[in-house]
């Protein structure tokens, strides 16, 4: 191998690197901090500080350890152990102390020592930097725990030029995922990776082959460290962030339950040594109860002896565990001339079923005649599932429509339970190298849960019965300790069910509205069924019920002779709908026709979207007794269109195969190759597909779902809208044959807004109104979906209104700018009055009586009565004489005065002569417009006795 001298590259690497002499000593050179539950009946940790040292008289201590919950103590000194396996200069010291926490929380563990030894290369001035760990742990009660433990030292070797690996040798007894990071070591001033240019030769750095740059990586799964290769000899510093997680088993999501930063030391030397290397088997997967016995060659191109160790959880196993086990143990250094040899032996069983692979981390190492010892490290990743269930039989029973399933008894006797799933119509698949689909994915539903002990099971469908028409397909899996699952059994099917009933096959929304929706809703006739007892012509009563859970009442809405119904008036747009059919017959020798049997419920097809980043997500489902995961026929297909579009004008964009990517499609924009636009409302319709598996019932079933609006996401306002209202004809109003009290109502008509900037999703519209245009507006109307809203039962049309718009994420626009509408106003006096008591013109008035009193009519002069006052508040009413003299005055404000009725005497009560007399009448109106709002009429009236 390749020499790098420091000297050739020293004016490359960065001053801070090099020192020519210190002042005070150091020793550390890695360390970490390990952590172990005492018992999980309480919240106490066993916690271990492992350090590794330069030996030679130095101690380990004196600095302060930090639980993490506001307590700490003094390490103690302790002397360092040298260590001669792990290489020259190398000792160790360890401390462990139990603490016990006061309550279950997530705690942060540290430590640092004040100095690493002398001379680190990718360090700034290490020998006064800090060498700090921590571990972070959770502590709950809830989660019995076993922290990783880490079973490599971080201290190794590597030579200049050649491909270095290491593997911390981490495992997790309980089974949880871990997760590899390189990450800064903490609190120095200033760290350069080890494949930083400083550290090679100009024009490198170069890999082992020489043919591209270093490499500097570690596996995030496996955690195998890879330096390809390294560079000038000296000693480096990385840290190694160790990260256990587990699945919350209340909300399914990771949680991290500990972290280890590891503080590790790599030193490079020269050498002309080459790497050893190690065949192992592939990484495989076994049925718990299988036997594993493979053999591991290892090799050193230049034939040097070679030592191969394990390092495995499996070998830590308790003995009612069943451990593995290996030989020759324990590993020593033999001849690799032939190929030196490792047996690895596990016999495995159901206990050791979990969900992450077990991991054997081999490590070979040579042993040169000189210079330091080179390795490789591989790593076997074994997974155990449980066995899969085996099926005996599946027989139906065709009178009552059930299906008895029967089975073997299951192979793990810790399994927790044993899953019965179902599915319309068959779907070809075998699970292959242990892993199994999710049963959901292939349109499986689960239909029970029993005790593993249980061999049998009667499929009464929840007591509705099994589907006439359908071809049921059943298969098992059982669930172990953990919530873990075998793979799916092989699937049994049976025969269809005899169509001796109605065979629903199509619950299709036609269109889509708030109150005006259409679904179509089809079915076969019962082709299967006695004609002789069940002669035709035959009816069918429709039902229908609202939800998609066929929960709650159905009510009856036709009853026809057809095989086809147009379900009209509903809200499509908001609710799904599930119908079933009942067949009537007359029967034999019976004249009047009767119910026979009811077909299976089927809903509509529900549909969400969701609005993502330059994309829409389209989510649909149903609940049918047909399967819309059909192998023969797997695509269900989107439709889209802008919004303003007819249902029938939307374009097919795309389809999805639902079999391998389930109910769901991300519109990006792929159609056309054309981004969506944050201005634009999508709007999109789903044409599903499915089957009874029955080649007697038309395949596929097509049916579509409602149509659903969206945009991606974006800051676009809510479109406020823009109102009018209908303006009265004041010229009819006024010529009605009453002068009151009214009933009247005003209509008020909208638009959604602005086209472009502002969302036109819109969910509803809420209406308010005032009697003034700045006055404060009350709700009127809510959850309106019309676009016009009459408000009735008003004694004046003197109203404003404002609308707000509330879109289908619940914004609300603006209010809109208040639109207004007034009353038809009308006031006016005459000019003559009789006050001579005949009962005819005896008062001065808006208007003339037509009756005297007695009931009989009066024949007079009659102004016409659309002349009488409309909408008049008050009148302030004024007489003056010839000469200017004021004779009379008075204030009229309501409605039995405000026709005046004066009756010709003055303020005193007398009497006046006949004459001419001047008014002045200031009239008060009930009106929006200012304008009308006050009048002052002047005139002369002529008082004859």
């Amino acid at each position: 191998m390749k020499k790098r001298s420091l000297l050739a590259v020293c004016l490359f690497l960065p001053p801070l690197l090099f020192h020519s002499h210190l002042l005070f000593s150091s020793h550390m050179r890695a360390a970490e901090i390990t952590a172990e539950r005492i018992s999980c009946d309480d919240l106490s940790v066993r916690i271990t500080i492992t350090a590794y040292l330069k030996p030679g008289g130095v101690f380990f201590g004196g600095e302060v350890l930090d639980f993490g919950d506001g307590k700490s103590i003094q390490v103690p000194e302790l002397p360092t152990i040298e260590r001669p396996d792990l290489g020259s200069e190398i000792g160790i010291a360890v401390f462990q102390i139990t603490h016990t926490y006061d309550a279950p929380g997530l705690y942060a563990i540290q430590y640092a020592e004040k100095s690493r030894n002398e001379g680190v290369l990718n360090l700034s001035n290490s020998v006064i930097t800090p060498l700090s760990v921590k571990t972070t742990i959770r502590v709950d009660p809830q989660f019995c725990n076993s922290y990783p433990l880490l079973s490599i030292p971080p201290v190794d070797r590597a030579c200049s030029g050649v491909s270095f690996f290491h593997n911390p040798g981490v495992f997790d007894l309980d089974g949880d995922s871990i997760s590899f990071e390189l990450i800064e070591p903490i609190n120095v001033s200033k760290y350069v990776s080890p494949s930083d240019a400083g550290f090679y030769l100009p024009g490198e750095p170069l890999n082992e082959k020489g043919d591209g740059p270093a490499i500097f990586m570690i596996d995030p799964l496996t955690g195998l460290l890879t330096w390809d290769a390294p560079g000038v000899s000296g000693e480096y510093n990385i840290a190694i962030q160790v990260t256990e997680w587990r699945k919350n088993p209340a909300t399914g999501e990771p949680i991290m339950m500990s972290s280890v930063i590891r503080d590790m030391q790599i030193i490079v030397e020269d050498c002309e040594n080459k790497r050893p290397d190690l065949m192992i088997p592939e990484d495989t997967c076994v049925t718990a109860g299988s036997v594993i016995n493979e053999i591991v060659f290892g090799k050193d191109p230049e034939l040097n002896p070679v030592k191969i160790d394990v390092y495995s959880e499996l070998l830590e196993l308790p003995s009612d565990k069943f451990p593995a086990s290996y030989s020759p143990y324990p590993p020593d250094f033999t001849p690799s001339n032939p190929p030196a040899e490792l047996t690895f032996q596990w016999n495995t069983n159901c206990v050791h079923v979990r969900n992450q692979p077990y991991q054997v981390v081999f490590k070979i190492t040579d042993q040169p005649s000189s210079g330091p010892k080179l390795v490789t490290y591989k790593t076997w990743r074994i997974k155990v599932v449980a066995p899969k269930p085996q099926w005996q039989n599946v027989v139906p029973d065709l009178v009552n429509r059930y299906a008895t399933l029967t089975w073997d008894a299951y192979a793990c006797s810790d399994a927790e339970s044993v899953q019965i799933w179902r599915k319309v119509d068959s779907f070809a698949y075998t699970s292959e190298n242990c892993e199994s689909r999710l049963l959901s994915s292939m349109g499986y539903e689960l239909i029970d849960e029993v005790d593993p002990s249980v061999t049998q099971y009667l499929d009464t469908n929840r007591d509705r019965k099994l589907s006439v028409g359908a071809k049921y397909c059943y298969r098992l899996t059982a669930k172990m300790p953990g919530g873990i699952l075998s793979p799916v059994s092989d699937e049994f099917c049976m025969e269809p069910i005899s169509v001796d009933a109605p065979v629903i096959t199509n619950v299709s929304v036609e269109s889509t509205s708030y109150d005006n929706g259409q679904i179509r809703i089809s079915w076969r006739s019962p082709f299967e069924i006695s004609k002789i007892q069940y002669p035709e012509p035959y009816q069918y009563e429709v039902y229908r019920g609202e939800g998609i859970d066929h929960s709650g009442p159905l009510i009856a809405v036709n009853r026809i002779n057809d095989t086809t119904f147009v379900d009209e008036g509903l809200n499509t747009k908001e609710k799904t709908f599930h119908y079933t059919i009942v067949l009537y017959s007359k029967t034999q020798n019976n004249q009047s026709y009767s119910a026979v049997d009811t077909s299976a419920m089927a809903s509509s097809v529900w549909l969400t979207t969701t609005p993502g980043d330059k994309q829409v997500s389209l989510q649909w489902g149903t609940n049918v007794p047909w399967s819309n995961y059909l192998q023969k026929f797997p695509n269900h297909l989107i439709y889209r269109g802008e919004y303003g579009k007819a249902e029938d004008q939307l374009t097919l964009i795309d389809s999805v195969d639902v079999t391998s990517q389930g109910l769901n499609y991300t519109d990006s924009g792929k159609y056309l190759d054309v981004p969506l636009d944050d201005d634009k409302l999508y709007c999109y319709k789903i044409m599903t597909r499915g089957g009874y598996g029955n080649p007697k019932v038309h395949e596929p079933l097509v049916n579509f779902s409602p149509m659903m609006c969206s945009y991606p996401i974006n800051d676009l306002p809510v479109c406020s809208p823009i109102a009018s209202v209908v303006k009265p004809d004041c010229e009819q109003f006024l010529s009605a044959p009453t002068c009151g009290p009214y009933n009247l109502s005003n209509t008020i008509y909208w638009e959604p807004g602005g086209l472009s900037g502002c969302r036109l999703d819109i969910r509803f519209y809420s209406i308010y109104a005032s009697n003034r245009a700045e006055g404060e507006y009350q709700l009127i109307g809510s959850n309106v979906r019309d676009t016009f809203f009459v408000e009735s039962n008003l004694p004046s049309q003197a109203r404003c209104y404002r609308l707000t718009t509330t879109d289908e994420l619940g914004r609300v626009s603006n209010m809109s700018d208040p639109v207004c509408n007034d009353n038809c106003v009308y006031y006016e006096l005459p000019n003559v009055f009789t006050p001579n008591g005949d009962g005819c013109n005896d008062r001065f008035s808006a208007y003339y009586e037509l009756d005297n009193g007695t009931g009989e009519e009066v024949i007079c002069h009659v102004i016409d009565l659309q002349k009488c006052p409309r909408f008049v508040k008050q009148v302030s009413f004024k007489v003056y004489n010839r000469w200017g003299t004021e004779v009379f005055r008075k204030v009229y404000d309501n409605d039995q005065t405000i026709n005046i009725n004066w009756d010709g005497r003055d303020n005193e009560g007398r009497e006046l002569a006949s004459a001419t007399y001047y008014y002045e009448a200031e009239v008060k109106f009930d009106a929006i417009d200012p304008m009308k709002q006050n009048q002052i009429l002047k005139g002369w009236v002529q008082l004859i006795r």
